[in-house]
């Protein structure tokens, strides 16, 4: 039996390098390095995407301060001409690294172009034993027998399956309603689950620690109301080329969001699933 393929968190994907892009630095008088930074954080703010670099590095003796993102520098530059002499600046393109560092390696790495910050992550869940993997393909198996008498979806799975990994029992499904253009099935479930977790002690209508079965790979709409609910993994066989929220987009892993879960593709073309 082939073990199901889990989608890697971003931090835990494999890589031999490490793409650059390029900014605009100057030689700083250390006494105006401070008042520099301000002044240039409000010209030329460092985006998101560069938020893993320091602005300020020492060579020898002196200090160099990032300006801005290269390809934003010539409108800055002609606007503040008289801030350049004032401080007697004079720009220099470099590349730097347009990712953040995953471990110290890649920070040491990175810092031989230009310093940047690195912030470990969250410890990442073990990956599922023998016994939960075996769970985990026959829920795949029953989700894929629920779907056969439905014609197959273009924009997401026709059904879902939330089950509690607890006791394997099913706490709720749903399927695509084709009269609604945004009941897809995995809206569906999640409005079912809340339903019935919403009459047990505590009254929590989030999906807390609850897995999620469907046949094909959820859609973004899906997958952010995935997010949202605290769905604990979610289990998949075929990819959604086109809308699909977790292969391509990896919503999953998205760190801006206030949660982030587990993924993974089953293959089933060699399973005997239909007759099981």
């Amino acid at each position: 039996m082939a073990k199901p393929l889990r989608i890697p968190l971003d931090d835990e994907e494999e890589r031999s390098s490490f793409p650059l892009t390029e900014v605009v630095t100057s030689a700083v008088e250390t006494s105006s390095a401070s008042k520099l930074m301000l002044l240039f954080k409000d010209i030329l703010p460092m985006d998101e995407d560069l938020g893993h670099l320091k602005r300020i590095r020492r060579v020898d003796n002196r200090l160099e301060i990032v300006l801005g993102r290269a390809n934003l520098w010539e409108s800055a530059q002609s606007s503040n001409e008289e801030l350049l002499r004032t401080f007697n600046l004079n720009p220099v393109t470099v590349e730097v690294s347009s990712v953040e560092p995953r471990n110290k390696e890649e920070m040491e790495e990175m810092g031989q172009y230009w310093p940047v910050t690195y912030k470990p992550k969250r410890v990442r869940a073990p990956l599922p034993s023998e016994a939960e993997y075996e769970v985990m393909m026959e829920h795949a198996r029953q989700i894929h027998i629920r779907s056969s008498s439905l014609e197959a979806g273009e924009l997401c799975s026709t059904v879902a399956m939330i089950v509690d990994p607890k006791d394997g029992s099913i706490v709720s499904e749903g399927a695509v309603d084709t009269s609604d253009a945004i009941s897809h099935a995995v809206l569906g479930c999640i409005r079912n689950a809340a339903t019935v977790l919403s009459t047990r002690p505590g009254a929590l209508y989030l999906c807390t620690g609850l897995d999620c079965y469907v046949v094909m790979e959820p859609c973004v709409m899906c997958t952010m109301a995935l997010v949202h609910s605290r769905i604990r993994r979610t289990v998949f066989s075929q990819r959604n080329e086109v809308f699909g929220g977790l292969l391509r987009t990896k919503i999953h892993r998205e760190r801006a969001l206030n949660h982030r879960f587990e993924a993974y593709q089953v293959d089933l073309s060699c399973d005997d699933y239909r007759s099981s």
